[in-house]
């Protein structure tokens, strides 16, 4: 797919294009077979599949690249549906502290964003249980225009 071929050329920007824009690894059709017999690292060399998954992608990125690495991981956590602060927050922050560079935001930025949003809900009166999904899915929305902006980023306007 166009999906794995940006990763295998190490092209964020334009895989990062793609996932915005509704690409999934659901659809990976990649079986690691670059030009027969090399098989990629990770792809069973005696009867080469594709790995529908994020696994699958990650296994076309360069060992090397933990940049691209973690930009995955934290596409794989936005395509995953609703965020829980609680179970997701540290691995956020962790791959932000990786692409705060590239997305032009931080885990303070995360941590700014969480807390402030909390803390003006709160005050109107809300209680946590109702505060919190209220923040899950801003956040949510919030991180996928971070990915848009950061895809689009130095594009010509049509």
């Amino acid at each position: 797919t166009a999906l794995e071929w940006a990763i295998y050329i190490g092209d964020k920007k334009m895989a990062t294009l793609f996932f915005a824009h509704g690409a999934d690894p659901k659809h990976n059709v990649f079986n690691g077979v670059i030009r027969p017999p090399t098989v990629s690292d990770g792809f069973d060399p005696m009867n080469p599949q594709p790995i529908k998954s994020y696994a699958g992608l990650q296994l076309l990125v360069n060992k090397t690249d933990l940049v691209f690495k973690a930009l995955l991981r934290f596409m794989e956590r936005l395509h995953s549906g609703p965020i829980s602060l609680e179970e997701n927050y540290e691995t956020l922050a962790q791959c932000l502290d990786v692409l705060s560079d590239d997305l032009r935001y931080s885990r303070s930025d995360l941590r700014s964003f969480v807390m402030t949003s909390l803390l003006s809900l709160r005050r109107t009166g809300l209680p946590n249980e109702v505060a919190l999904p209220i923040v899950e899915s801003a956040l949510l929305g919030h991180l996928w225009s971070l990915l848009e902006s950061y895809a689009t980023r130095g594009l010509p306007a049509l």
